[in-house]
This record gives C-alpha cells, structure tokens and sequence, in this order.
C-alpha cells in the first residue's frame, strides 16, 4: 500500500471518531457550538485529505455532508434529525473506505440531506453565504515542523489549499536552512506567513490544516486592519 494512502487511512479513524462521538453528543444535548465546529472541522478534514489522497468519492460525499453543517453554523440551529443522519454518513465513510460501500445507498443519504436543506448542496454561492458580508484579512503564521515531508498532506499541498481560501500572499523564511554539507532533504527547514483575503472566519481557515492544529506551530490572528 502506498505510504501516502495508509497515513491517511490512519487519520481518517480519527476524523470519523471524531464526526461519532460529535454527533452523538448533539443528540443529546441539541444544539452546541462548540460540538458543531469539532465535526465540522473534521469533515471538512476528511474532504480534503480525502481528496489527496485519492479518494474523490469519499470527498464529494464529505463535502454533501459538510454543506449541511455549514448551514447549521450560520443559522445556530439544526434540525432534530440531523446527527442521526450523520451518524448514517459516518458509516457509510467508513464503507468506502474499506471498500464495501453501496453507491446507491451513498446516494439515497446524499438525498436525504439536500430534503433537509435543499439550498445547501455544494456550490460556489454556497460559500459566498457566509456570515462575514465583507472580505476579512489575517495574517496566518504556518511552522510545520521538521518531519513535515512525512505528513499527509504534505507542506505544499497545504500551501495549495490556503490559496484556495482566498487571495493571499505567501512568504517563505528560509534562515534555518543549514549549509550544504549539513543539509538533510528528509527535513523541512522552511516556515511560511500569509497574508489571506477571505470571507472564511478562522475556525474554517483552522480546519484547512488538520495536522498543524495538533501541536505544530499553525497561528491565526484577524482580522486585521
């Protein structure tokens, strides 16, 4: 198996344990900020990851489901039944990924969440009904680490999909980077600021660098003047 796609299988255990545990918890409690922006954070996560590493059909489902939450983040409110149907897409996460998903039953829950909000299917006016009516700008400080060649998605795919998040302007620093005879081409030395242009608030931007949130050096501050 390719290093890259078993990382990632790895990491999505994680991402789904964490879109399980999330949604039962809404269950019980309802509506939750805090609960909604963990599964958000990790569906958009599986999304992504999903999507480098291969896996555009588990991609294009996550970002169905993703669209509903994104919903339920603007409005503050969700409908009753939307962790249970969650819970459903979790397992059918999983089915694809081991390999024994039904497309047909993919597609009957994909259904089930456009009834549920038929506006929200994935769009690019759907990201444009986001709660911040003008262009916001952060200054984003990216450190990811040494062993960053070995992550999945690696720096530059990282750096791919901050571009995608709005206009920005990326820097590099290169004033680690040893001299020849010591340098090691298995190690990142190079640590980035940008500069982002975007309508996104942070907890979207945060979710675009899953592995930067879990101890390496990943840093937000906006919106600034």
């Amino acid at each position: 198996m390719d290093d890259t796609i078993e990382i990632f299988l790895a990491e999505a255990e994680e991402w789904l344990e964490t879109i399980e545990q999330a949604a039962l918890q809404l269950n019980k409690e309802g509506f939750n900020a805090q609960l909604v922006d963990e599964l958000f954070r990790a569906l958009h996560t599986l999304k992504g990851s999903g999507a480098l590493a291969g896996f555009n059909d588990l991609s294009d489902f996550a970002h169905e489901v993703e669209s509903a939450w994104v919903v339920v983040r603007e409005r503050h409110s969700m409908p009753q039944d939307l962790p249970d149907l969650t819970l459903e897409a979790k397992d059918q996460f999983q089915a694809i990924l081991e390999g024994s998903a039904d497309p047909d039953f993919t597609d009957k829950v994909i259904s089930r969440f456009m009834e549920m909000f038929p506006t929200s299917s994935p769009s690019a006016q759907r990201r444009d009904r986001l709660d911040f009516s003008k262009l916001m700008r952060y200054l984003i400080t990216i450190d990811p680490g040494r062993d960053a060649f070995f992550s999945v998605p690696g720096p530059l795919e990282m750096l791919d999909e901050l571009r995608k998040i709005g206009d920005c302007q990326i820097e590099g620093y290169f004033d680690r980077v040893p001299q020849l005879e010591q340098l090691n081409s298995n190690v990142c030395y190079v640590y980035w600021t940008a500069i982002v242009l975007t309508k996104k608030d942070p907890v979207e931007i945060e979710a675009c660098f899953p592995l930067w949130t879990r101890g390496q050096e990943f840093e937000i501050e906006g919106p600034i003047i």
